[in-house]
């Protein structure tokens, strides 16, 4: 049986996703093993701070014109922190 990151990764691949870029976190393993599995098909980035990670994909997705993915981990007190970074990310595309 299929795990939800196994799922999840599968229809990133249909979407046309080639790059992801995270924090590793153990809120999401089943992601990240999936990720392994698919590693020929997404290339994976790993950043050491949510908004790095969240400025990296940014960057990348406007220097290469193709779509992106960011996994953030969701901490008490640090929801509020991260959508400012995906928010400002927003912000510069427009």
């Amino acid at each position: 049986m299929r795990s939800g990151g196994q799922l999840l990764v599968d229809q990133l691949i249909k979407q046309g996703v080639k790059d992801a870029f995270c924090v590793p976190g153990e809120s999401y393993l089943a992601v990240l093993d999936a990720l392994y599995l698919k590693r020929g098909q997404i290339s994976l980035y790993v950043a050491r701070q949510d908004g790095g990670a969240a400025f990296m994909a940014e960057a990348y997705g406007k220097a290469t014109g193709k779509l992106v993915f960011v996994l953030l981990l969701v901490v008490q007190g640090q929801l509020m922190h991260q959508l400012v970074f995906i928010l400002q990310c927003r912000i510069l595309h427009l």
